[in-house]
């Protein structure tokens, strides 16, 4: 009884006390098939991602909150999809797209936010909204030679 006591007391003190230490959310995935779906959540001090889509047809939506977040997100197939949403001090994302339709929304508020987008589809689309004091977006696209409008 005395010892189930003790532990009770230790574990408010615990709880009650501020916690020093920074929670980190990691998640490294890669998705090979026909059909890649992905919808990661993450909240903590410290949020990173790597999510690499190999296949016909990708989708991806990353959310992250937290102090500091890192997106790096590849998408490698006929269709692409993706969306990136963070909040936080600082905001990193990489997004790289290539295949034949592609398609990216970007939002990062905070006080440092930074994007690079690489694209090499037939039909490349970027939306990009920053809020804070430091922004910096860098968007590459580079158009395929072949079309659904026909060959170049």
């Amino acid at each position: 009884m005395r010892f189930s006591a003790s532990l009770l007391v230790a574990a408010t003190i615990l709880a009650a006390a501020p916690a020093a230490a920074q929670t980190r959310d990691v998640i490294v995935l890669t998705q090979k098939n026909f059909l890649n779906v992905a919808d990661i959540d993450q909240n903590a001090d410290i949020n990173r991602v790597r999510l690499r889509q190999v296949g016909l047809k990708n989708v991806a939506t990353v959310r992250q909150r937290g102090r500091r977040n890192m997106a790096d997100l590849t998408q490698i197939g006929m269709v692409n999809r993706a969306g990136i949403t963070q909040t936080g001090r600082v905001n990193d994302a990489a997004l790289t797209q290539i295949g034949e339709d592609s398609s990216a929304s970007l939002t990062q508020t905070g006080r440092i936010n930074r994007s690079v987008v690489v694209q090499g589809g037939e039909t490349s689309y970027v939306a990009a909204y920053q809020n804070g004091p430091v922004n910096i977006v860098q968007v590459s696209q580079q158009a395929q030679v072949y079309g659904r409008l026909g060959r170049r």
